[in-house]
C-alpha cells in the first residue's frame, strides 16, 4: 500500500484539476450554455497545465471551491459545506475565494447564510492547523511568505519581465494580458448587472489576492497560475451570465490563458525530454543501457596473484 500511495496521489490530483473545467462548463450551463469547447480551453489554461504535469493539488481546490459554490447558491448546503472545507485543507487560499462568494449573501441582507459560508468551511482547517503546530509538525509561518506589501508582487514581475528567458516570456505575457482582461471583463459584467454575484465575488476576491501575492510567487507562471487557478473557472461562468460584448472579453481572457497553457505545456515537455536523453546518454556513458557493469558478476575480479602484486 505504501508503493501505491504516489500512484494514487497523482491520480487524484490529475481527476481533480480535469474536474474543475467540467463542473464549471456545467455550472455556466445553467445560465444559458456554452460551447463545451471553452472546457478544453479551461484545461489548457496554466493553473489546470501545472496542476496535471506536476501532480500538483491546486486544480483539485480548484474544482472543489467552483463545485461547492455552484452547491450552496443551489441550495444544497450540507454538500457545498464539505466540498468547500475539503477545498481549505487542500489549498488554504481557497477560503478567499469563498469569502468573496460570501459578499453576494451579505449584499441580500443574507448575513447568518454568509456567516455560515465563510465560518464552516474554515473549521476544518483551523483544526487541522492547531493540531499541526501542537504536534510540532511543520513551519508554525508556512505560507506567511507567500503575501506581501499591495502590488509589490506585482511591480517585481514587470521588473523581471525583461530577464525572463525567451521560452518562457511569452507564456507569462499571453497569461498575465489573460489576468488583465478578466479584470476588466469582471468589471464590466459588474456594471452591467449592478449587483454582486456569488461568482463576480469570488472573482473579485481572486483580483484582491493577487494584488498582495509577495515576489516568490509572482517569480513564474508555475507559481501564481496555480495560486490563481479558479479565476479562468469562474470566468467562464461570469461569461455565460452577461451580454454579448462582455461575453467576448471574456473569450480574451480565456483564449490568453489557453494559449499561455498551450506555451507552458510546450515548455515543460521539452524539459522532460531533454531530461530523459540526459539520463540516457549518462547511462550509456557509464554501461548500465546494455547490462554491462550493471550486475556485479559483470565486474572483473581481480586474481588472487593480481591483488598481492609484486
Amino acid at each position: 500500500s505504501r508503493d501505491l500511495a504516489p500512484v494514487a496521489y497523482v491520480l487524484l490530483c490529475w481527476m481533480g484539476a480535469l474536474a474543475g473545467p467540467l463542473v464549471a462548463v456545467l455550472w455556466a450551463g445553467r445560465h444559458g450554455g456554452v460551447s463545451p469547447w471553452w472546457g478544453v480551453a479551461l484545461c489548457l489554461s496554466p493553473g489546470i497545465a501545472t496542476s496535471v504535469l506536476r501532480a500538483m493539488p491546486d486544480g483539485a481546490a480548484g474544482a472543489l471551491v467552483v463545485g461547492g459554490l455552484w452547491a450552496w447558491f443551489s441550495n444544497r448546503r450540507a454538500p457545498a459545506v464539505g466540498l468547500l472545507a475539503l477545498a481549505v485543507l487542500c489549498r488554504e487560499t481557497s477560503w478567499l475565494f469563498i469569502a468573496g462568494a460570501a459578499l453576494a449573501d451579505l449584499t441580500r441582507g443574507r448575513w447568518r447564510a454568509a456567516a455560515v459560508l465563510s465560518v464552516l468551511s474554515a473549521v476544518p482547517w483551523i483544526v487541522w492547523r492547531q493540531w499541526l503546530v501542537a504536534h510540532a509538525v511543520g513551519a508554525r509561518g508556512g505560507g506567511g511568505h507567500n503575501l506581501g506589501t499591495p502590488f509589490g508582487g506585482l511591480w517585481s514581475w514587470a521588473e523581471a519581465w525583461p530577464g525572463f528567458p525567451d521560452v518562457l516570456r511569452g507564456s507569462e505575457t499571453l497569461a498575465m494580458v489573460g489576468l488583465a482582461a478578466l479584470v476588466a471583463a469582471t468589471g464590466m459584467h459588474l456594471i452591467e448587472r449592478r449587483r454582486l454575484t456569488p461568482a463576480a465575488g469570488a472573482v473579485v476576491a481572486g483580483v484582491a489576492l493577487a494584488a498582495v501575492l509577495s515576489d516568490k510567487v509572482w517569480v513564474a507562471i508555475h507559481a501564481w497560475g496555480r495560486v490563481l487557478v479558479v479565476l479562468p473557472l469562474l470566468g467562464l461562468v461570469l461569461m455565460a451570465d452577461c451580454g454579448p460584448r462582455v461575453r467576448r472579453a471574456f473569450g480574451v481572457a480565456l483564449v490568453a490563458f489557453a494559449l499561455s497553457g498551450v506555451l507552458l505545456c510546450q515548455i515543460e515537455w521539452t524539459a522532460a525530454t531533454r531530461g530523459f536523453a540526459r539520463g540516457r546518454a549518462i547511462e550509456r556513458s557509464v554501461g548500465l543501457s546494455d547490462g554491462v557493469g550493471s550486475r556485479p558478476s559483470d565486474v572483473r575480479r581481480p586474481s588472487r596473484d593480481q591483488a598481492q602484486g609484486p
